[in-house]
Order: structure tokens, then sequence, then C-alpha cells
């Protein structure tokens, strides 16, 4: 095997299944804030969830070498990707081909292609668009019931709980989330189900992980949706039969942090800000 095609498919590894347990986390976090009446966060985490299952569909298609390719002097398109990834209202805009330069919607078409190569039975154009929709109703959610003191103020009064507006807020967030991610993160269970390359080492990994946010569902006691529950059967039937690679140290160690350079950079950044906040 070649080195090259190891530390590819290390750092897809840990780009997908990263994303897909941080969005697992919130959804389970957004859920159990619904079911303990947590009101004013609930709205806020089920989006925040809703916008990591973005992530992690972008995540599959993450290292086709075609983002590789330059989008502009001194950044190429998967950088330049990255950016809106992480930028709430550009990447609404990126999903629904809204307000794009010519250059970011050239890299829309390109990750429509991409997604279509992949999954070829989905209207990707469409699907994107509609999630795009969704996940902006839902930023808008999240920043009334975070940012708006009128609406944070008099959360523990009886008619602001019983004004219609205001539940549809709340039902809607917990109906939307349960319905979208579980529409969303169904293309991780096939992505796995097409035997990528070195799958056994991805699905390794993800039995991996899967362990480790049952330990912290567990901890934190969380609640999970039946829909979640759902999801998790299926990702639980893709690693049941697992068995770990001989050499499956040498692939987690190209996840580690010292050897993947973005990896690094995120935790670099957290490591400065502690020292930063001791301080105070």
């Amino acid at each position: 095997m070649y080195h090259k095609e190891f530390e590819i498919e290390a750092r897809k590894c840990i780009e997908i299944q990263s994303h897909l347990s941080t969005c697992l986390y919130d959804w389970a976090v957004a859920h159990t804030l619904y079911e303990k009446k947590i009101l004013c966060w609930s709205p806020t985490v089920a989006y925040y969830a809703m916008m990591q299952s973005a992530r992690t569909l972008f995540s599959l298609i993450w290292f086709d070498p075609s983002l590789e390719e330059p989008f502009k002097a001194g950044q190429t398109k998967r950088e330049r990707l990255r950016k809106i990834m992480t930028q709430h209202k550009a990447l609404c805009n990126f999903l629904e081909k809204k307000e794009l330069s010519n250059d970011d919607g050239k890299l829309h078409d390109l990750c429509i292609e991409r997604f279509e190569e992949c999954f070829p039975s989905l209207d990707w154009s469409s699907f994107l668009s509609k999630a795009g929709n969704i996940l902006a109703l839902h930023k808008e959610a999240r920043e009334a019931e975070n940012y708006e003191h009128f609406v944070v103020a008099h959360h523990g009064r009886e008619y602001h709980f019983e004004s219609p507006f205001i539940e549809i807020l709340f039902q809607k967030s917990e109906d939307n989330a349960n319905k979208y991610l579980t529409e969303a993160l169904s293309y991780v269970v096939k992505f796995y189900q097409r035997k990528i390359p070195m799958c056994e080492y991805h699905l390794w990994h993800l039995k991996d992980e899967l362990w480790w946010l049952e330990r912290t569902l567990t901890k934190e006691d969380l609640q999970t949706s039946n829909a979640m529950k759902a999801f998790l059967i299926a990702l639980r039937k893709l690693v049941e039969d697992v068995k770990q690679p001989q050499d499956y140290l040498d692939f987690e160690r190209e996840m580690d942090m010292n050897y993947y350079t973005e990896k690094n950079r995120v935790y670099s950044n957290l490591k400065d800000l502690a020292a930063r906040l001791k301080r105070y």
C-alpha cells in the first residue's frame, strides 16, 4: 500500500467521523433540552446539529482531487470550501446557491458533480437547496432564541410559552432536526456501504467513535430521539463484524494532531486560548 493513500484515507476518516460525532452529540443535546423544556436553547443546538450534518456531508467529498485545484492565487478549492463551511450565512447561501460570486457558483457546481458521482440516485442540487433553506430558517430561530432580549427575558412567563408562534419555533426545531438529520446522515451509511478504499480502517475507527459517543451520552445523561436511535442502530450494523486491521495503529497515527496539520492548527489555537484564559 502506498503511504500517500494511507495518509489520505486516515485524514479522510478523521474529517468525516469528527464531523459526524459532533453532529450526533449536538443532536442528543438538542433533544435532551427539548424534552427537559429548556426551550431557549433547544432550537439553538438543533441548528448546530443541522449545520454539522451539512459539514459531515461535504466531508464525504472533501479529499476529491478536483478540490486540490486552485480557486484563486494562494488558495485551493478545498481551502475555499473550508472557509465557507465555517461561516453561518455563507454556508446557507452556498447550499442554496444564493448570492454567490461566479467562482463560488462554479465551486458549488463542482461539489454537486462529486456528490452525483458518489450517490447518483439523488437530485443533489434540489436536496442541497432545500437543506440550505431549512438551515437558514433555523439560523434565524437560533438568533431569536439566543440573541433577542425581548424573547429570552420572557421565557419564564406563561404567556410566552402559550404563544402559538413561539411553540412553532420549539416544535419545528425538534421535528426538523429529526427529519433532516436522518435524511442527510443516511448518506454516511451509504458512503461506507460503497466499500470505499481501506473501508475496514474507517469502520474500525467508527466503532471506536461510537463507543466513546455512548460513554459521553451516559456520562452527561443525554437522551436520544427515536430517529437518532434508529440511525445509531444503522451505524452499529456497519461495524458489528469489523476486525481491527493489523497495521491500524499506523493508520491512527496519521490521524493524530502531530501529523495532521489541520488538526494540529485547531488544537494549537485552543492551547493558546487556554493559556490566555489562565491569566484572568
